[in-house]
């Protein structure tokens, strides 16, 4: 049994920092993906280009939380789950490589049907990796 120190203790230096790392990684995870999905309906181009730049922005700090998580696991289980956080990031730049230059060639129809069929299970899949990690 822990003391009420190393208890306090662990709660400072091992989960505070954790949560807060995790709520960075989900905060520019859907900041992003939201920007995505605004990108294709957007009217305005001048509005676009700013949702573009800023997709850039939280995927670039999206990538920074999830490596800085890192130094953060603590366990073989913890360590399976932020593998998956990875491979999300990694999906992250590729579908970045594919709605991109979608949006740009303003082709806002095939931007949105390729979200559409790419982004549902993803998203779930994101969504319950984040959960588990919490938990």
């Amino acid at each position: 049994m822990l003391t009420l120190k190393a208890e306090n203790d662990e709660l400072n230096d091992v989960l505070l920092p954790s949560v807060s790392q995790l709520e960075e990684i989900t905060d520019k995870y859907w900041m992003t993906r939201v920007r995505l999905l605004l990108i294709p309906v957007e009217q305005n181009a001048e509005q676009r280009t700013i949702l573009t730049q800023q997709v850039h922005e939280f995927s670039q700090l999206y990538s920074k939380f999830v490596n800085e998580y890192k130094q953060l696991v603590k366990s073989p289980e913890e360590k399976v789950l932020y593998d998956k956080f990875l491979a999300f990031n990694a999906t992250e730049k590729t579908d970045l490589e594919t709605l991109i230059p979608l949006i740009d060639q303003q082709q806002y129809t095939d931007a949105l049907a390729w979200q559409g069929e790419h982004g549902g299970k993803q998203y779930n899949d994101f969504d319950e990796t984040a959960e588990a990690l919490v938990e």
